[in-house]
């Protein structure tokens, strides 16, 4: 794994600094969301979602995209279709433009964002593990003598821990009427 995050390399919980002063991380995520930022400005007719908008797309997704290309070879070869001024050709020429340069950039963006949420999700379930293990030592240091300190933590770590739900799977339901047996035919 490249560039991990070790101990140490935030701001640890109770330091001498503010807790308002940004950390490491906190200053990364603001250079990202930046570069992400400045990336929008780089594309041309960039058109961020709005509802208005989004109903039109919602009408229009489900066509095969062929029909673009399609539609532009008949008003090239025909002339008399240009003039009906229903064919915006040069908007059409752009989509499959917009298509076929930033479709690569779509898929990239998707892969970092599901790497992103996977980083995130892979520290956590570190920390939550670690989180588990103090938990069980603080519990077990809590039944000495000398540990209400390490009980409180303890109770206090079991007061917010919660496991999320699972997802029951279904329960196949048998008929009700059973299945017909055979009649027996005689022999003969």
């Amino acid at each position: 794994m490249s560039n991990p995050i070790t101990p140490g390399s935030s701001q640890p919980a109770g330091a001498s600094d503010p807790p308002s002063a940004p950390t490491l991380l906190d200053e990364s995520a603001a250079q990202f969301m930046a570069a992400i930022t400045a990336a929008n400005k780089l594309i041309p007719g960039f058109q961020p979602e709005h509802p208005e908008t989004a109903r039109f797309v919602r009408r229009y997704r489900g066509f095969s995209r062929d029909a673009i290309t399609m539609a532009i070879n008949a008003v090239e070869e025909n002339p008399e279709l240009e003039g009906a001024n229903t064919f915006d050709l040069e908007r059409a020429r752009a989509a499959i433009q917009y298509q076929n340069a930033y479709g690569p950039a779509i898929n990239m963006v998707a892969t970092l964002q599901r790497d992103l949420q996977f980083t995130l999700d892979y520290l956590t379930a570190l920390a939550m593990q670690d989180s588990l293990q103090i938990y069980a030592v603080a519990t077990a240091f809590g039944r000495s003598a000398s540990g209400a300190k390490a009980a409180a933590h303890a109770s206090n770590i079991k007061r917010v821990l919660r496991r999320p739900p699972t997802r029951k799977k279904a329960v196949k339901s048998t008929p009700s009427t059973p299945s017909p047996t055979p009649v027996p035919q005689p022999k003969q």
